[in-house]
C-alpha cells in the first residue's frame, strides 16, 4: 500500500470528518437572516463550496460590497461552535484507513483552517491522535501563514 510514500497529509472538515449537513444548516442560518436562497441540499453545498472562502459567499448570494466578507465569516464561526458540530461523525471506515496507513509506516498529518481547540476536542473525541505525526493549522486574514500545534517528530541535538 503504501510503497513510495512517506507521508500523507488530510483535511479535517468534509475529509476526515463529516460536518457537511451541520455546515449546510449554519450557511442557511445565516442566508436566511439576509433573506438569500438557501442551499437545499448537502449535495448542493459540496457542489458549490471551494476556496477561497470569500468567493463560495460571492456564488451563493452574500453582497460583500454591503457587509464585509470578514464579518459573516465571524458569524458563520461563532455559530458553527455554538451548536451541533458535536453530533458530527468521522466518515465511515476513517479508524479503519487512518490504521492501515500507519501500520505501513507512514506519517499522517492534519492541515487545516479549523480553530486550535474545537479542532482538537474533536480529534480527542474520536480517539485519533494518536494516527497523526503533526497537525498543521492554517490562520491569518488570508490563511497565508500556518502554526503547528502538535508535532510528534522529535529532533535530536547534534
Amino acid at each position: 500500500m503504501g510503497k513510495g510514500y512517506s507521508h500523507v497529509i488530510w483535511d479535517w472538515n468534509g475529509t476526515l470528518f463529516d460536518d457537511a449537513a451541520w455546515c449546510v444548516e449554519v450557511i442557511n442560518a445565516l442566508l436566511n437572516k439576509r433573506g438569500i436562497n438557501t442551499i437545499d441540499s448537502i449535495d448542493k453545498y459540496r457542489n458549490v463550496f471551494r476556496f477561497p472562502v470569500i468567493e463560495y459567499y460571492r456564488d451563493i448570494g452574500f453582497d460583500l460590497d454591503a457587509e464585509p466578507f470578514e464579518d459573516i465569516a465571524e458569524e458563520y464561526i461563532k455559530l458553527y461552535h455554538s451548536g451541533n458540530s458535536g453530533n458530527c461523525q468521522l466518515f465511515p471506515q476513517t479508524s479503519t484507513v487512518l490504521s492501515a496507513i500507519k501500520s505501513e509506516g507512514i506519517a499522517q498529518v492534519i492541515l487545516s483552517a479549523s480553530e486550535t481547540q474545537n479542532l482538537m476536542l474533536q480529534i480527542n473525541e474520536f480517539d485519533i491522535l494518536g494516527y497523526f505525526s503533526a497537525i498543521i493549522l492554517k490562520f491569518g486574514k488570508l490563511f497565508g501563514n500556518f502554526i503547528i500545534v502538535y508535532n510528534k517528530f522529535r529532533r535530536t541535538s547534534e
